[in-house]
């Protein structure tokens, strides 16, 4: 049994200037500098062998760039589409399968504050379709996601399929439904790039 400890370190340094002018030639300066370290540790991680061990030092090291960003999630377009969003289906994250999949859709649409807005129109009155052709029961749509902040006007659907055969399953009854292939069809209008990312989860992660 492998015991993993992350601890995580928050520094937090406040500089406060008080300037005061107690004569037309005399001035008094005052800087008080308030530095806060707070740590966490936890040691609640287990695996049963080191495969599921992701090396982070070493990982770090190999990476040639990174990039942030903040997503929001579209909740009104999954509530309209009887979707309960990621934060009504993490309690299913406990069901695990040793086949699971996820599959991760984004979406480069054009630039303009018209073009989210319009994506998750279209999207939403596709979405609706699609749900009620796939008889296959095979998918859900975990969470629905666009950017705030860093790179502007990307979207991210995350599905979670039982394998990736059922997920081709899943997508073969979605052919059915017409109002999504036009609401695709008219999403790829406004979008300048699409990408698809299927995933398997480590057997220690609780995402499956």
């Amino acid at each position: 049994m492998v015991t993993l400890t992350l601890t995580l370190t928050l520094t937090l340094t406040l500089t406060l200037t008080l300037t005061l002018t107690l004569t037309p030639t005399l001035t008094l300066t005052l800087t008080l500098t308030l530095t806060l370290t707070l740590r966490y540790a936890d040691s609640g991680t287990h695996v049963s062998d080191m495969d599921n061990v992701m090396p982070l030092p070493s990982l770090r090291q190999k990476l040639s760039g990174s990039e942030s960003v903040l997503m929001l999630e579209a909740t009104d377009a999954l509530h309209a589409c009887g979707l309960p969003g990621a934060a009504g289906y993490s309690s299913r994250l406990n069901e695990h399968s040793a086949g699971v999949a996820w599959e991760m859709r984004t979406y480069q649409l054009v630039l303009g504050y018209p073009a989210v807005p319009q994506f998750l129109g279209l999207y939403t009155e596709g979405l609706r379709d699609k749900l009620a052709a796939d008889d296959s029961g095979a998918s859900d749509l975990v969470t629905l996601l666009y950017s705030d902040c860093g790179p502007l006007n990307v979207v991210v659907e995350l599905w979670r399929h039982q394998s990736m055969q059922r997920a081709q399953d899943s997508r073969v009854a979605s052919r059915k439904a017409a109002k999504w292939k036009q609401a695709i069809g008219e999403i790829a209008k406004i979008s300048t790039s699409f990408s698809t990312l299927y995933m398997r989860p480590l057997r220690a992660s609780p995402w499956v």
